[in-house]
């Protein structure tokens, strides 16, 4: 993890006298929610990805153009390993 991140985690835990751990777990558990949120869309179809906002990071949008140009690569990248 970032010196940052860890320094940050301990300012906060300092602050509200909680476990170190506890705050890093809850710092982690945004982005596993997004993960999980995000998994759920269907490849190659931009309208079924969920949208997610950070506080301090902003909004993760699924553009129809990124999309497709991310599914375009991947199935590049399976035929040139099939090819052999």
């Amino acid at each position: 993890m970032q010196k940052k991140v860890e320094d940050k985690i301990s300012e906060v835990a300092l602050r509200y006298r909680l476990p170190a751990k506890v705050v890093k777990a809850i710092f982690e558990s945004q982005f596993y929610c997004a993960r999980e949120e995000i998994k759920k869309g269907v490849s190659g179809e931009p309208d079924t990805f969920a949208n997610v906002k950070f506080k301090h990071l902003g909004r993760f949008v699924a553009k129809e153009g990124r999309v497709k140009f991310l599914k375009r690569i991947k199935d590049e990248r399976g035929r040139r390993i099939h090819k052999g």
